[in-house]
């Protein structure tokens, strides 16, 4: 329960930061970070109990302001919801040229139930996420 908990002001701590945070670096640039929507993930259709995997997630920068900062990465039980978090320089002059751009989710299977993995891909029109969802049955080796 501890456990859960923490994850939960975890997640509630970074969306925080992701909607109303200005960063200051070394160098005087001014960031903010931004969640991305996820364009595609590479999960294989089983997973194997106590495994680790790396599982390739795609997105889109819409400029070179853009850096992959992390994953945001909550969920409970055997559910897991990622978003692609980025900073962006609120400062320099950007190309406004798209980038797509691979990342590597870290992943160890801890649960034997089917893992649902929700992927943020934006909201729709009245505001609600949507996301890329992939159940993912879990088998003992």
């Amino acid at each position: 329960m501890i456990t859960m908990m923490k994850k939960f002001f975890l997640v509630l701590g970074l969306l925080g930061m992701v909607t109303a945070c200005s960063l200051n670096d070394d160098d005087g640039a001014n960031l903010r970070l931004e969640r991305l929507a996820v364009d595609s993930v590479d999960i294989p259709d089983t997973l194997v109990y106590g495994e680790q995997y790396s599982f390739p997630v795609s997105y889109t920068q819409p400029s070179d302001c853009y850096g992959f900062y992390g994953f945001n990465y909550g969920g409970q039980d055997s559910t897991r919801i990622i978003e692609v978090i980025n900073s962006v320089s609120t400062t320099m002059t950007c190309d406004s040229t798209a980038v797509v751009d691979t990342r590597d989710l870290d992943f160890e299977v801890r649960y034997e139930n089917t893992y649902v993995f929700k992927f943020y891909q934006g909201v729709d029109a009245s505001g609600d996420p949507i996301y890329l969802t992939k159940n993912v049955p879990v088998k003992r080796q």
